[in-house]
């Protein structure tokens, strides 16, 4: 569990730095520099459509990660369910 969580924290991290910088560089200023050529851009849908689903896993990913942490817990059935219902609040 404890690698699973470091593991997630890493790449949510460096995806997180990725993205930073590719909406910095996501074109290339070469006009700037080089009046006769054009600059080049990478296309913003593709990015955004990478971007969303990228983070709507790793935001799944961190929502089922203490499932397995209440499942294990010695409390009635009622409890558990109770604190997954607590737990989903913060999915919304």
């Amino acid at each position: 569990m404890r690698r699973v969580s470091f593991a997630l924290i890493l790449f949510t991290s460096i995806w997180n730095v990725g993205q930073a910088i590719l909406s910095v560089f996501v074109c290339i200023p070469v006009p700037l520099f080089v009046p006769s050529l054009a600059s080049r851009c990478i296309d913003n849908l593709t990015i955004w459509y990478i971007g969303v689903s990228v983070n709507i896993t790793t935001d799944l990913c961190v929502f089922l990660l203490p499932l397995p942490a209440i499942k294990s817990l010695q409390l009635p059935l009622k409890q558990k369910l109770l604190l997954s219902a607590v737990l989903c609040l913060g999915f919304l």
